[in-house]
């Protein structure tokens, strides 16, 4: 993203490219009837459309966004939660059963990020500090972390 921060661009050129290579795995493994290829109006219509704007474009110009804007790892870490996020919705608008392991599963993700967000916070908040390193000569006063002061000498 820091070579090339056109978001826009690279959403399309990475659905494009996903486009190319799975485009012949699913004509040739998938499903070789050629007619069950083509497209008619109607709801089987509006849900590809539907699915591929929202589904696929919209999520990858989300998450490139979110990298230029944050980094990876909190592009990562959102992964697992829109897990939760999917179970939760099917449980409140599709009426569906909600399982213990479910829950379970949920609570853990959300401490997983809860602890990774917090250890984010701690890193920033880290980097702000002066901690008395002179890199120029490796020297340190003694408040800097362990790792920050080991010196590799060649």
């Amino acid at each position: 993203m820091k070579t090339y921060p056109a978001e826009l661009v690279l959403a399309l050129l990475y659905n494009l490219f996903g486009t190319i290579v799975s485009a012949p795995v699913c004509v040739l493994i998938a499903e070789t009837k050629l007619s069950a290829w083509r497209l008619r109006p109607g709801v089987a219509l509006a849900a590809i459309i539907y699915s591929g704007i929202f589904s696929t474009a919209l999520s990858t110009l989300v998450k490139t966004w979110s990298l230029n804007l944050k980094g990876p790892v909190y592009v990562s870490i959102f992964s697992p939660l829109s897990i939760v996020i999917a179970a939760a919705s099917s449980v409140i608008f599709l009426g569906d059963n909600l399982f213990l392991g479910s829950v379970v599963g949920a609570v853990m993700i959300s401490i997983g990020f809860y602890g990774v967000i917090w250890g984010q916070a701690k890193e920033e908040e880290m980097k702000d500090q002066d901690y008395g390193f002179d890199s120029l000569r490796g020297l340190h006063s003694g408040k800097a972390p362990l790792l920050e002061t080991y010196k590799v000498e060649t």
